[in-house]
């Protein structure tokens, strides 16, 4: 019988599977008002505590646990309360069928000697309940829904059989002549007639014809049983239910009816009309993803990543910029608590980036001065070169004091070893014939007495490269009524990688994701690139859909060593080396050995014309070359056509002020 039931049961989703039409998406038209019919079976858990029915003779020491196979059905209905909310009423009748069973072991005379005797009571019941459920029901991805609510129940008729049997030794009978002994049936006495269990489901919406009108809903269920099922003993029923819901989704159109006058003078031939509907909205789309290789195109579904351990170092810019005429340390620098500066250490910002980094320089130079307590650092508090601060030298002071203040009051750094000085611009100021330039000027500048206060950050990382250099998606996405907007993801389990947005209709365009100039987006497991496209119109349908999606292959490679080095910022419009810079180079030569090949790569800010910034970048690089005694043709300028960080903040143009040396380095095996 079981093996009927659940047979019949993945019949019936089978067949919903396979009726689902190739191309089907998901669409709103799912998640409307919708009514239907329920059907399922269920493997209901019974928790009991009792050795005998109320009234019903037994000589049981105790029933503890049961387990049985039933059936659900009943009538459902659907109403939205949002895109992924809905109120979800069932009327159902559950069979919880149940069979109780204990052994008893006594020993017992076979007529020659004594002997162990197992015996067995059982009680097998048959038990229905009337529900009514309220529950929510909320879609929580793509076609995937969760539903939570309570089952508030009514008791039919239950009935029982009740028997004791002499199960070993078989050669024995009780008094009877018979290896049964007080078997009983009838009706079940002193029901609690109202039933209350908790439920908890997750389905799977399968649409089964071109207009959606018509829905399969697979669904897994589990009900906690909060009621008992006697007056006078402890009966709970917790049931895992597999049931199918067949929903019928209500379509509403706007009629637009038109209305005919009749003339005041009487008109021969009147073609009599009626009223028109007006057309459906029709809304499409499309999406098709490619590799584009070296030849322009591939057929092969497939990303490689290559993941080489290297070290990153990065140069502190030892620079605080503040917005203009205020005092007060921006929101972005990060200011800690007395109790998180406890806990803070100079680990904790691996993986940060430099920008993250850079964004804890307070708290790199507490926790160093710490480390190095004979150090001392001074802070010069400068202004913009404006108008707006002109002769403003107060504001320049408490700029430098708010810094003091957070090192001695958050860090404890005794303010002896805290040197406050103030001018107008800085020593080496910025351009003040632009807003960029001002912007930089409006700054703490820090210097230190000891070279470790504000030495760089070195952090073991993993350069990841694709094997794929572009992604090419190509999308349609049209609508009768016009399109709201369209959005295009890529993302691997939960995480998106890639997101492109438009707001008007686009046919067989062309959008081309260059994963080399977007290593941060590259998938970091083993897990699909999904690709799905999302369009909304401007009555507000909406269409979802999904193309291949892309495998992914993590390859690690152990037999070279890679170490970047990002110089400190160079100043504005300059490629000489400070003192500061010949530390680090100094760390770079001694990385280098024979078997190394070195990369020298300048870059400028967006400050200036184009071609100007190209050639100052290529001197700052071939100046590092120079000095490192790297050949000239590893080194090249990027100018500003490859920003490294944002240049609308200060900080940002003097990190992209750089020149990048990175260092590749055959292991030894």
């Amino acid at each position: 019988m079981i093996t009927k039931v659940y047979t019949f049961f993945l019949a019936i989703i089978g067949i919903s599977l396979m009726s689902v039409p190739a191309a089907a998406q998901i669409y709103d038209s799912l998640y409307k008002a919708s009514f239907g019919i329920i059907g399922g079976a269920g493997f209901s858990m019974h928790s009991v505590d009792f050795r005998t029915l109320p009234g019903i003779p037994s000589c049981c020491p105790q029933y503890t646990s049961g387990t049985g196979i039933g059936f659900i059905a009943g009538i459902s209905f659907d109403y939205p309360l949002s895109d992924f909310w809905l109120l979800d009423i069932r009327a159902t009748l559950h069979k919880q069928n149940a069979r109780l069973v204990t052994q008893e072991r006594k020993t017992v005379f076979d007529g020659t000697q004594s002997v162990e005797g197992i015996f067995e009571h059982s009680i097998d019941a048959d038990i229905p309940i009337y529900a009514i459920t309220p529950s929510i029901r909320y879609i929580i991805k793509d076609n995937i829904n969760v539903r939570v609510g309570m089952n508030i129940g009514f008791l039919g008729t239950a009935k029982y059989v009740q028997e004791e049997i002499l199960a070993s030794p078989t050669n024995l009978v009780f008094s009877n002549g018979s290896s049964v002994w007080l078997s009983s049936s009838g009706e079940i006495p002193l029901l609690n007639t109202m039933q209350l269990s908790a439920l908890t489901s997750i389905g799977y919406d399968i649409p089964l014809n071109q207009r959606q009108t018509l829905v399969a809903t697979p669904e897994i269920s589990y009900t906690i049983g909060f009621t008992d099922v006697l007056q006078t003993n402890s009966w709970k029923i917790h049931t895992l239910g597999m049931g199918i819901a067949l929903k019928y989704v209500i379509q509403s159109h706007t009629i637009i009816s038109k209305k005919i006058e009749i003339p005041v003078e009487p008109i021969k031939d009147i073609i009599a009309t009626s009223p028109l509907a007006a057309p459906p909205t029709v809304i499409s789309g499309s999406l098709s993803a490619s590799v584009v290789d070296s030849l322009g195109g591939g057929s092969v579904k497939m990303i490689g990543i290559n993941n080489i351990v290297s070290s990153n170092v990065a140069a502190l810019v030892p620079f605080m910029f503040f917005e203009d005429r205020s005092d007060e340390i921006a929101n972005r620098y990060v200011q800690l608590t007395s109790s998180e500066a406890v806990r803070f250490n100079l680990e904790d910002l691996e993986g940060s980036g430099t920008l993250g980094i850079y964004y804890n320089l307070l708290n790199v130079i507490g926790k160093r001065m710490q480390l190095y307590p004979d150090a001392s650092i001074t802070l010069t508090g400068c202004l913009s070169g404006g108008e707006s601060e002109k002769d403003q030298l107060q504001i320049a002071k408490e700029r430098a004091d708010k810094v003091k203040s957070y090192l001695t009051k958050i860090w404890r750094i005794e303010p002896k070893r805290i040197e406050v000085k103030y001018r107008g611009l800085p020593q080496i100021p910025s351009n003040i014939s632009n807003e960029d330039g001002l912007t930089e000027n409006r700054r703490v500048e820090i210097s230190s007495s000891s070279p470790e206060i504000l030495y760089v950050l070195a952090f073991n990382d993993t350069t990841r490269k694709s094997t794929v250099p572009t992604i090419r998606f190509t999308a349609t996405a049209k609508s009768t009524s016009g399109i709201e907007d369209w959005t295009i993801e890529a993302k691997q389990s939960n995480l998106t990688l890639k997101e492109v947005n438009g707001n008007t209709e686009i046919s067989d365009k062309i959008i081309l994701w260059d994963l080399t100039r977007e290593p941060s987006s590259l998938p970091k497991n083993l897990q699909p690139i999904e690709f799905t496209l999302y369009i909304s119109d401007k009555e507000g349908n909406k269409r979802r859909v999904v193309c291949d999606p892309f495998k992914v292959e993590q390859l690690f490679n152990q037999k070279e060593r890679i170490e970047t080095f990002s110089l400190i910022t160079f100043n504005f419009n300059e490629s000489s080396v400070d003192e500061s810079n010949m530390r680090i180079i100094d760390l770079i030569k001694s990385r280098i050995s024979k078997s190394s090949l070195v990369t020298v790569t300048g870059f400028t800010d967006r400050t200036g014309a184009s071609a100007y910034n190209q050639k100052l970048s290529d001197r700052r690089a071939k100046e590092i070359a120079r000095i490192l005694k790297v050949s000239q043709n590893r080194s090249e300028g990027n100018g500003s056509s490859e920003l490294l960080f944002d240049n609308d903040l200060p900080e940002g143009r003097f990190y992209s002020r750089t020149v990048r040396i990175t260092i590749e380095t055959p292991i030894e095996q």
